[in-house]
């Protein structure tokens, strides 16, 4: 006589199917974003170059209020190195190392944020590739020193407590609607003070929300009339004076980071002509076709043929779906109105086009039509979530493959591990080519020092150039991104100018390097030979010492 099988025998095995697949999804994600680290981490990254050595130093040498924005600009703001120099005084760790940690602590962070939109593991998988590792024209993401996992973390903190404000999380305490509100606004000011960008994003943002709520709360044409936009909107006055003075606080915040920048650029925030734009927009528009048409390596062609399979396929179901009652959730239209101004916008912005139209500066625009897409893949169910599911899989696997040598087991050494052998000349101080000196000193900047070389430099010294005045010198540099690193690397007692384009015109065929030459009004003179770090040609110099002057004898 067979035995029955009990009846919540189905129901058990789909809860153990379930979690089996989160398991399987969480052990993918955590592998994804260990991959991820052992590439671009500052500590592990091959590519490391001086502008991402700059938050190393910042770290290490951290000087609030005049360090709230990155060295010499008046944008950027430095989250990641005040995080990481907090680190700092708390644990024994090298400041590369803490950076790191920061890096990544900072795009897991954002990565849980976002995830905690979507519901299968599926969806979380697909983001991890894309979060994690991006494609390579947009993997300034993940890269040291630029603002976009930062700002997105807030941008994912901001639509958490916004999806708890619409979903009237916890309404019992009085509190919990004005502090909800003023948590938004603090994540709209922090995400503006480290990209300016983000004012766009965030207004898309407050447009979403009160369209939102403002569907929530329709009334009778009768109670509208009576009812200001607050009351409507269901905002009491607490709710006003919290979102007012979180505001304010986060408005003279940013005024008063950017009156402490050292240098500030006029054109950062200027509109393009209408000639600049039909080129910035032509420029682009070949570059896809040339993309498309396998112009640029067999990787990109098929991301680019998945990527238009894939908008295809979303046109065809959001066609079908209109006759079906396909429910999209508000936040797939927050992501796709937010892309395409933000496309709109960068296309317009004066800075883009001088900067060649840059992918990098897309990277926004990138995060968002993902997020978009998986938004909508969410809506889905059945065979047609597990054929476009599929699809951005495929996607998303294709755009990690353009990175190179992620998944090599013969990855080049990072760029610290590199230039280890700089540590033995410590105490000292290089000079480089301006614009790229910082890399030198990132190794140990406890003892090393930095420094681009002066822009009317000499190969050899005026007479009057030795250190007769130099401490007047030496306060009135103001031209490097960071003066006082100037200031410490030219009172240094070893400085190794680096051999590099700068050098050119003075270098000859049997020594790269002037007998002399003069920094900053500073006469600087060779005391050595040429060494060999890494690929990187350097000579010891010191400071000019003047000669003591003799007295005549007394008669």
């Amino acid at each position: 006589m067979q035995r029955s099988i009990p009846r919540s025998t189905p129901r058990l095995a789909q809860f153990w199917t379930l979690k089996t697949q989160w398991l399987w999804a969480i052990a993918l994600c955590t592998l994804i974003a260990i991959l991820s680290g052992l590439n671009f981490s500052a500590y592990y990254s091959p590519s490391l170059n001086s502008d991402q050595a700059i938050h190393v130093l910042m770290a290490e040498d951290l000087q609030l209020p005049a360090d709230f924005y990155y060295w010499g600009q008046d944008r950027l703001g430095s989250l990641e190195p005040i995080l990481a120099h907090g680190l700092l005084t708390l644990l024994p760790l090298h400041p590369v190392v803490t950076i790191s940690i920061v890096q990544y602590a900072i795009l897991i962070a954002g990565f849980w944020m976002f995830a905690r939109f979507f519901k299968q593991p599926l969806i979380s998988i697909i983001l991890a590739l894309v979060w994690f590792l991006p494609l390579d024209s947009f993997v300034e993401l993940v890269l040291p020193a630029h603002p976009y996992r930062a700002q997105f973390l807030m941008v994912g903190a901001a639509l958490l407590l916004g999806r708890q404000l619409l979903t009237k999380s916890r309404p019992g305490k009085a509190l919990n609607q004005p502090l909800t509100l003023a948590a938004i606004a603090l994540c709209a000011f922090l995400a503006i003070w480290i990209s300016d960008f983000s004012v766009l994003i965030f207004f898309c943002l407050a447009v979403v929300l009160v369209l939102i709520r403002l569907g929530d709360r329709s009334t009778s044409a009768d109670q509208t009339a009576n009812q200001t936009f607050w009351q409507r909107m269901g905002l009491s006055r607490l709710d006003l004076l919290a979102l007012g003075l979180t505001s304010l606080a986060g408005i003279g915040f940013i005024a008063f980071a950017k009156s402490q920048a050292m240098r500030r650029n006029e054109n950062y925030g200027t509109l393009s002509s209408p000639d600049q734009i039909w080129a910035a927009t032509t420029h682009l528009a070949i570059a896809a076709w040339e993309t498309l048409t396998f112009q640029h390596g067999p990787l990109l062609g098929v991301h680019a043929v998945l990527v238009l399979g894939s908008v295809a396929t979303m046109g065809y179901l959001w066609m079908k779906g209109r006759s079906h009652a396909l429910r999209l959730s508000p936040w797939f239209s927050y992501f796709l109105a937010a892309a395409v101004l933000s496309f709109a916008a960068l296309l317009c912005l004066a800075w883009v086009y001088h900067n060649r139209v840059s992918l990098r500066y897309f990277v926004p625009v990138y995060l968002l039509l993902w997020l978009a897409a998986l938004s909508f893949l969410q809506s889905l169910s059945g065979p047609w979530f597990r054929c476009l599911g599929l699809l951005l899989l495929g996607t998303a696997l294709v755009s990690s493959l353009t990175l190179p040598n992620v998944l090599s087991f013969k990855r080049p050494p990072s760029t610290i591990a590199r230039l280890q052998p700089l540590q033995t000349l410590a105490p000292a101080a290089f000079i480089a080519q301006p614009g790229g000196p910082y890399l030198f000193c990132a190794v140990d900047p406890a003892n090393l020092d930095c420094t681009p070389a002066s822009v009317n430099w000499k190969a050899a010294c005026d007479a009057d150039s030795p250190l007769s005045n130099s401490q007047e010198r030496l306060t009135r540099i103001s031209r490097p991104r960071c003066p006082r690193c100037t200031r410490r690397a030219l009172a240094a007692p070893t400085i190794y100018p680096v051999k590099g384009k700068w050098l050119e015109a003075v270098s000859s065929a049997d020594d790269p390097f002037p007998r002399e030459m003069q920094q900053f009004g500073l006469c600087l003179v060779k005391v050595g030979e040429p060494i060999q770090v890494s690929s990187y040609l350097m000579a010891p110099y010191r400071l000019k010492t003047p000669k003591p002057k003799t007295h005549a004898p007394s008669p």
